[in-house]
């Protein structure tokens, strides 16, 4: 596929999902999106020629928000989060985004990391290359296809339990209590 090599969403919801070694051609190798809550879900591993693990579109100048939390990226290939227009995106909250290259200069600022923001208001974690952690308690995730989190990882406890107008399922991925501890994991 070109675009979204996992899923391709124009308008709808995804949460409690795993984007896991997909291929996209040209963009969104985990995923494409335009209008979209996007909660709880990881993405790791996917490769495109453009964006590696997210991309958001804005197609003819229709409402094409993104609302991004709690979400995991880790190991996509090139820059993990793109869109055509950083506008459209709203602030991620409550996510770690690891990305192999810097996101695209818009106008000479890096429009992209800066709605990834580190402020406690919006508790993300964001680095460039190896600056973040391995998240996954098997180091070798991406051959054992076990992608649970390490008891050490910085995404326990850490996403957020009520995001703006989501209620969050009762379960994750793996049929567990989604929140433990007092509070939601990221991813």
């Amino acid at each position: 596929d070109a675009y979204g090599g996992g899923m391709y969403m124009i308008v709808g919801t995804s949460y409690n999902s795993l984007f896991f070694d997909n291929y996209a051609q040209t963009q969104g190798g985990g995923i494409f999106l335009e209008c979209a809550t996007f909660y709880n879900n990881t993405i790791v591993n996917n490769t495109s020629n453009g964006t590696g693990g997210m991309h958001h579109w804005i197609d003819g100048g229709r409402a094409s928000k993104l609302a991004v939390y709690n979400c995991l990226f880790y190991g996509n290939s090139g820059a993990a989060v793109g869109s055509e227009n950083a506008d459209d995106l709203e602030p991620f909250h409550n996510c770690y985004v690891q990305t192999a290259t810097e996101f695209e200069l818009v106008n000479g600022e890096n429009v992209i990391k800066n709605k990834i923001p580190t402020d406690p208001d919006h508790n993300n974690q964001y680095g460039v290359g190896n600056a973040l952690a391995n998240p996954f308690a098997d180091a070798n995730y991406s051959t054992s296809l076990n992608l649970r989190l390490a008891g050490n990882s910085a995404c326990i406890n850490a996403g957020l339990n009520e995001p703006n107008n989501i209620t969050l399922p009762d379960t994750d991925v793996d049929f567990a209590t989604r929140i433990q501890d007092c509070t939601v994991d990221i991813g």
